[in-house]
C-alpha cells in the first residue's frame, strides 16, 4: 500500500478514487481501458515499452514503425516488450 492510502492504488488505473480526491485529484473523463500485456482482448493494441539506460527514460508507443526505428538507431534504446494493451 502507498503511504496515506487505505487501498492499493495503481499508476494508470486506480480503484481508490476516494483516496485520490482527498489529495486534490479530480476525475475529468474516462479515456479508455488498459489491459495487462498477457490479457489483451480482441481489438486492443499493444503498447511497446523501450528503455534507454543512458538517459534512464522510457518510451511507450503503439507504433511498430517508431519502435523499430528506435531499436535500429544507435541511441541506446532497448526493447522491454509489450508493456500493456489499450
Amino acid at each position: 500500500l502507498r503511504k496515506g492510502f487505505s487501498r492499493k492504488c495503481y499508476l494508470l488505473y486506480s480503484q481508490c478514487f476516494a483516496d485520490a480526491e482527498t489529495l486534490g485529484y479530480a476525475l475529468e473523463v474516462n479515456i479508455g481501458n488498459v489491459w495487462a500485456a498477457g490479457a489483451a482482448i480482441a481489438g486492443s493494441n499493444p503498447v511497446y515499452r523501450l528503455f534507454n539506460p543512458g538517459s534512464g527514460k522510457h518510451i511507450f508507443t503503439t507504433s511498430q514503425l517508431e519502435r523499430s526505428a528506435l531499436l535500429a538507431s544507435s541511441t541506446g534504446w532497448a526493447n522491454e516488450g509489450i508493456g500493456f494493451n489499450v
